[in-house]
């Protein structure tokens, strides 16, 4: 084990782990896009997608104070999550009225989707130029 400080992740055990946990979300995350149906707004894993990319998100915000780079594994290119967004919120916009929502939900949540997508994607995009 190669340990270089003394912090949670600061040895190759904890990069390691870190990078298992972020290709399982990267993962599920491209299953589901690959599947139109499963990105319908009354389908259980819609939320998955999302959950998924703010959780991995979230390891790195709240990480990065420590000068770590954190080790998710191979991410998607930053076409690919633009591609992903264009198909999640086509398939949002063809249904959700279906579904009758309050107007500002629909406004709302739209949103939060189109923001949860653009976090993920500076993500992707500080760790391909980095």
């Amino acid at each position: 084990m190669g340990t270089w400080s003394f912090g949670n992740f600061d040895n190759d055990d904890a990069a390691d782990h870190i990078a298992e946990i972020g290709q399982q979300l990267i993962g599920q995350i491209k299953e589901i896009i690959a599947n139109d149906s499963k990105l319908e707004p009354d389908e259980p894993e819609n939320a998955i997608v999302l959950c998924n990319m703010e959780i991995l998100c979230c390891l790195v915000d709240g990480i990065k104070t420590r000068d770590v780079f954190l080790p998710l594994g191979p991410l998607p290119t930053r076409d690919t999550v633009r591609l992903w967004k264009e198909k999640y919120l086509t398939i949002w916009d063809s249904c959700i009225d279906g579904l009758e929502p309050k107007k500002e939900y629909k406004q709302l949540r739209r949103q939060i989707i189109s923001e949860t997508f653009d976090r993920f994607l500076f993500l992707v995009s500080s760790r391909e130029s980095a």
